[in-house]
């Protein structure tokens, strides 16, 4: 459901119920229309339940956007550190030392890879005794362990937060369709109940004859307009 049409959903939905249950008239009304009060209570309940999914569901796409501003700012520097040790290491190191740093491959594309790639690497740089002499020395090199740490950290963030909107994303599909199902039923009850008095429905939110009346003349003319096109 896009979210203009979720928006709208509670929206009509809060309307409906907090009006109906604040009006003892209408109360009285819709009961003998299979509205009676338990099923004016299960309303509230379906539209409490909506609210705290759709909150739960922006909460976790907020965590989300947090999370991969940070992974992506780890990333960058992690990858910044593993390019200017690789640099240093290809011009100062010979050849079969580089291919036992791994240096012979490609730079990782993804995180999870240059995790791995980036610090093997930095462990491996303690015991080559060219790259101490340039300046990795042991400060530098928990510098870079440290960046790669950084990005381990963000990205088992950034999985636990997508996870987390999946979840609350689904919670809210099944919160909304129930809403949605009750409300149906609750509007084509309250219209029939609520025939004969159209302020009561429009307190509702819900149309009136004159407001049916009008939107289907208004269909038949967009119909007619239409055809005289053709």
């Amino acid at each position: 459901m896009p979210a203009n049409q979720k928006t709208d959903l509670l929206k009509r939905a809060t309307r409906a119920i907090e009006n109906t249950l604040a009006d003892p008239q209408i109360q009285e009304l819709v009961a003998p229309h299979g509205c009676p009060p338990e099923k004016l209570a299960e309303g509230r309940k379906l539209l409490d339940v909506a609210l705290a999914a759709d909150s739960a569901q922006r909460a976790a796409e907020a965590e989300l956007q947090r999370a991969t501003v940070i992974h992506n700012k780890a990333l960058r520097s992690a990858r910044s550190a593993y390019r200017l040790l690789v640099k240093v290491a290809r011009a100062s190191c010979d050849k079969r030392t580089q291919r036992s740093l791994g240096l012979s491959r490609a730079e990782p594309e993804d995180s999870g890879t240059l995790m791995i790639t980036a610090q093997r690497l930095f462990n491996n740089t303690a015991r080559i005794p060219d790259l101490t002499r340039c300046g990795y020395n042991a400060e530098k090199l928990a510098a870079g362990r440290a960046s790669v740490q950084a990005l381990m950290d963000a990205r088992g963030t950034l999985i636990v937060a997508s996870y987390a909107v999946r979840q609350t994303s689904a919670q809210q599909k099944s919160a909304f369709k129930f809403l949605d199902i009750w409300l149906g039923f609750y509007t084509a009850m309250a219209k029939m109940a609520l025939y004969s008095h159209p302020k009561l429905l429009k307190k509702l939110g819900m149309p009136t004859r004159a407001d049916d009346k009008k939107a289907a003349a208004e269909r038949a003319a967009r119909r007619k307009a239409t055809a005289a096109w053709k």
